[in-house]
């Protein structure tokens, strides 16, 4: 409970631009996700998500990249264990598109490009997963936009 709580206030003072008061407490949550028995992965997944996000607002690409590394792993593997979470998805599509900025303003282009199709990729599972989300098409066509200017 004191992860979540951590994770959602930290998203509130994202909100406000208080990054040093969010980035202390996601660091405190991500210290005790190993604490966490219910829902882990999910967890785990939003935690450090939100982790490379922050450092991503406040211009810390160098710092964002092993930060989204660590997120899209920790996404990747809450697909592994729950192929059928849709909610997987929803956090692994921002995660890759978000990182794939981050490398196209540090200049590293194909990484970019490999990541742009990953996000499409995850995209297109998204919309099968979930053919009734009103936002279906959304990811898959701004994903696609985007990585065709990288």
């Amino acid at each position: 409970d004191q992860v979540w709580a951590r994770f959602t206030l930290a998203a509130h003072l994202m909100e406000e631009r208080a990054y040093a008061e969010a980035d202390e407490l996601l660091q405190l949550a991500e210290a005790d996700l190993g604490a966490v028995v219910v829902d882990r992965l999910r967890i785990e997944a939003a935690v450090r998500a939100q982790r490379a996000q922050l450092a991503e607002r406040r211009g810390a690409h160098e710092e964002a990249i092993p930060l989204y590394e660590r997120a899209i792993a920790a996404c990747e593997h809450w697909r592994a264990q729950e192929p059928d979470q849709f909610r997987a998805l929803g956090v692994l599509f921002p995660c890759l598109r978000d990182f794939a900025r981050v490398l196209s303003a540090r200049g590293e282009s194909d990484r970019a490009r490999e990541m742009m199709g990953r996000a499409i990729e995850a995209a297109e599972a998204k919309l099968r997963a979930f053919d009734q989300d009103p936002m279906r098409f959304h990811s898959v066509r701004i994903s696609t936009y985007e990585g065709a200017r990288m």
